[in-house]
């Protein structure tokens, strides 16, 4: 979406492209549009700009874009990749009402089997559900050094609406009493909705927020964060091996052939095709984007590392190498991450631990097995019962 323009705008720009109607008729239309999406408050809606909305909210807007001229066929190229497991069980709600109350031929594109299987009768694709589950969980790597790489102790803080440079007025507190630890060689994963404080957390531990009370204490320098889109993340005009040398020419205590070296060290080590090396970002796949991706944040070496939903927008295949290449870099590099998912069979294939955030708290937290085979909270069940 156009970060410039007011969603409702964007909405009815389909009608004043496509139709004659009047500006007042354009906006009525736009309106009902937003509606018929089952968005609260329409007229809020309308008045918004992209950024003031959720992931979900934005997901429905633009499903009011499309059928505002009343098509008689949508194509949905995965409208539900980077959503939670709840919200994306609310849009596929959506999609199958719309499908049946306005006679909307869909062609529903997704790498995600067990979302295809919630749409379309596909008996014949999955004569049984086992088709689409996860490998099996294999033996996850325990440590028992009893080295701390991070604490994050009792904090509670948000952020000031609007940002830091435009001295936002309005005070929004996000997190309430967090409490953990991740310990050495471990792979805790963080599950939780849509705007329940995961990225406001990240953004703490990061020290790009301060608590407004606890603390949060690093047992290790310089923690990295892999992002959600390397597409984004990565400069257009650049290539791979300009993005992974970056870091190393800022830090400034090596000579260009030193730099290089380590680049195509790390390069290796991500198992990225050399013809790969010196492309750019547009062109390379999803899955060779990530691996530049992780390449730029292990280059300075860290010990810790945040990886932000970073396999959400890759198909399923792709998704298993990288979660494979996360493990053998644990291993190999001696790191620790925190995991931060929406796709619960992702957490549950990768991590040694899970804590389950809910507005902002802690509500639970174990090992993998223990909470997804014995949750106790109400909350946890309603989100394996969504995302397994």
């Amino acid at each position: 979406m156009d970060p410039l323009m007011r969603v409702g705008e964007q909405v009815a720009e389909v009608l004043r492209i496509h139709t004659d109607l009047n500006e007042s008729e354009r906006r009525e239309k736009a309106l009902k549009a937003l509606a018929d999406v089952e968005l609260q408050n329409p007229e809020k809606v309308y008045r918004s700009y992209p950024h003031e909305l959720s992931g979900g909210m934005l997901q429905r807007v633009m499903i009011a874009a499309a059928i505002v001229i009343e098509p008689s066929l949508l194509l949905l190229d995965e409208p539900t990749t980077a959503l939670d497991v709840t919200i994306q069980a609310q849009i596929l709600e959506l999609l199958r009402k719309l499908n049946e109350e306005y006679a909307i031929s869909m062609l529903f594109i997704s790498h995600n089997l067990k979302v295809v299987r919630k749409l379309p009768p596909a008996a014949s694709v999955y004569p049984t559900p086992d088709r689409c589950d996860p490998e099996p969980r294999k033996e996850i790597l325990m440590t028992d050094s009893g080295e701390l790489i991070l604490e994050v102790r009792h904090v509670s803080g948000g952020y000031r609406e609007g940002g830091f440079f435009t001295g936002g007025r309005h005070y929004h507190e996000v997190l309430h009493d967090v409490d953990f630890v991740v310990d050495h060689g471990e792979i805790l994963g963080l599950v939780g909705e849509s705007g329940t404080g995961k990225t406001t957390l990240t953004r703490m531990i990061l020290g790009l927020l301060k608590p407004e009370s606890g603390e949060i204490i690093h047992h290790t320098k310089r923690p990295q964060i892999i992002f959600q889109d390397p597409y984004s993340s990565l400069n257009p005009a650049y290539t791979a091996e300009w993005a992974v040398e970056e870091p190393l020419r800022i830090y400034g205590k090596y000579d260009a052939g030193e730099r290089k070296r380590r680049v195509h060290e790390m390069l290796e080590r991500v198992e990225l095709p050399r013809e790969c090396w010196g492309a750019k970002p547009d062109e390379l796949s999803g899955g060779q984007r990530q691996r530049v991706s992780i390449a730029s944040a292990l280059i300075r070496r860290p010990r810790f590392l945040i990886a932000d939903e970073p396999v959400s927008a890759l198909d399923v295949t792709i998704q298993a190498q990288i979660l494979k290449l996360l493990k053998q870099l644990r291993d190999q590099l001696d790191l620790s991450y925190l995991f931060i998912s929406h796709d619960l069979n992702v957490v549950y294939q990768l991590c040694d631990r899970v804590l389950v955030m809910k507005q902002g708290r802690i509500v639970e937290q174990g090992t993998v097995d223990e909470v997804y085979d014995h949750p106790k909270e109400e909350y946890t069940k309603r989100l394996l019962a969504a995302g397994l």
